[in-house]
């Protein structure tokens, strides 16, 4: 016998009936995974439109939820302009006037969409990152321009409604979400989603107290109060963060808590190099690695993660980048008098706030 093979032979002798027991939990969980029939969200609609859905090209899909979007969002909006209109809305909101500024914002809509429909997120991810990114408009709204709440939510929930109810009516491939949160996690879940209300609230205090009342006067014109700026202390800030600390944690947490992808990782773990389970990205030897091997295991770094690491990494960019993005282009392009400079200064305190969330919810999902 080779003594690669009496290695692993003897390997295998000297296992103890918890690692057997370990590897025959995480292979059924695999197993069940695999086996489980997919969620689609189209089985919902009536058969008619289902097998209309499913005719549908590939290349066609994309473009025909856009334009469900708009629809979605043009008739929202003129229901509520016609029965509950918001003139303090209106008072402080730059009219799209100039061709271009009125492209951008089109172009702006099907950019977010195209995150949320090319990072495969399903409907309810689509909805947790929608709402993520445009509660900072919502805060800076109501608190510094005293817009009423009522107007400033109908608002945010107009654009979830818009992106939601097209991924989920015409979406058509499965569910990216390959696990099922249970109420056994629930006081979890309310641990997590203090944790991340406070996180969420931090930096926003220690700007509030510094640095940005001051941004706020001079890129900011026809801003009406800057009391809740002097009146603002932790408490106050983390049951305003509730809900912002509530969705990151479904949109963050919930893949790292999730048993089954908790015992397919095990099973990678303990799988031999002969046992046929995917571990690719996982070893590097800078001996015998050759010069492409080492810029990609250097520059595709997230590759050396666990599969929950790298699903964590995955929604940790998206809500970055997309927090930043949004709070200052629509803190820029939808609010009178204010400029590039105060927008980009009020999307870095939702960034650090975001990237912060998204490091403590792993650290805790690692943990767990």
């Amino acid at each position: 016998m080779p003594p690669r093979s009496r290695a692993r032979a003897a390997s295998n002798a000297s296992a103890t009936p918890a690692t057997d027991s370990l590897r025959g939990k995480a292979a059924a969980t695999t197993l069940a995974m695999a086996s489980a029939p997919a969620v689609k969200p189209a089985a919902s609609l009536s058969p008619l439109l289902t097998h209309t859905a499913d005719k549908i090209p590939s290349a066609l899909r994309f473009p025909i939820l856009v334009l469900l979007s708009y629809a979605v969002g043009l008739i929202a909006h003129q229901l509520v302009a016609l029965f509950a209109g918001s003139a303090d809305l209106r008072a402080v909101s730059r009219h799209f006037e100039d061709p271009w500024l009125i492209a951008a914002a089109l172009i702006w809509r099907i950019a977010e969409l195209a995150v949320g429909w090319f990072t495969q997120l399903d409907a309810r991810d689509a909805l947790y990152l929608t709402l993520l990114t445009h509660l900072p408009q919502t805060y800076l709204l109501h608190t510094f321009y005293l817009v009423p709440i009522s107007s400033t939510l109908t608002t945010l929930l107009i654009s979830a409604l818009s992106t939601y109810a097209p991924f989920r009516l015409f979406l058509t491939r499965p569910y990216s979400r390959p696990y099922a949160f249970t109420t056994a996690f629930l006081p979890l879940q309310v641990y997590v989603t203090l944790l991340a209300s406070a996180v969420y609230a931090l930096p926003l205090l220690l700007s509030l107290t510094t640095w940005l009342p001051t941004h706020l006067i001079l890129h900011f014109d026809g801003l009406r109060t800057l009391d809740p700026a002097h009146d603002a202390n932790l408490a106050i800030l983390v049951s305003l963060m509730l809900p912002t600390g509530f969705l990151a944690s479904r949109f963050l947490f919930d893949p790292l808590a999730s048993p089954a992808l908790a015992a397919a990782e095990q099973l990678v773990k303990q799988a031999g190099p002969d046992d046929g389970v995917e571990t690719a990205g996982t070893s590097f030897d800078p001996v015998t690695a050759t010069l492409v091997e080492t810029l990609a295991w250097n520059l595709l770094w997230w590759r050396r993660y666990s599969p929950r690491g790298r699903e964590l990494v995955r929604r940790m960019l998206l809500l970055v980048i997309g927090t930043g993005a949004c709070a200052g282009m629509k803190a820029w392009a939808e609010v009178k008098g204010v400029d590039a400079q105060g927008a980009v200064g009020w999307a870095a305190v939702w960034i650090v706030g975001a990237g912060a969330s998204g490091g403590v919810l792993g650290w805790v999902g690692d943990a767990w």
